[in-house]
């Protein structure tokens, strides 16, 4: 926060910059106290997770097993 600021907007960043630049901004956007740094990787997983979800929601739930069957499933 600047000068006891209370900061109650933020604005996304997302930006494509080569590889060899990654760890300076990484490095220089750490010291903002109030920044969330994302990598790569969580918004792949992120995607995976709204694809699961997707075809969870849309699967008729006579199809979908409950943790017990499963259970008794995976010990035969």
């Amino acid at each position: 926060m600047l000068n006891n600021q209370t900061i109650t907007d933020m604005k996304q960043l997302t930006i494509n910059i080569p590889d060899y630049y990654y760890n300076t901004f990484m490095e220089y956007f750490k010291h903002i106290p109030d920044a969330s740094l994302l990598n790569e990787s969580s918004f792949v997983l992120d995607e995976a997770k709204v694809a699961i979800l997707d075809r969870r929601s849309q699967s008729p739930e006579e199809s979908c097993l409950s943790l017990e069957e499963v259970n008794r499933k995976l010990k035969r």
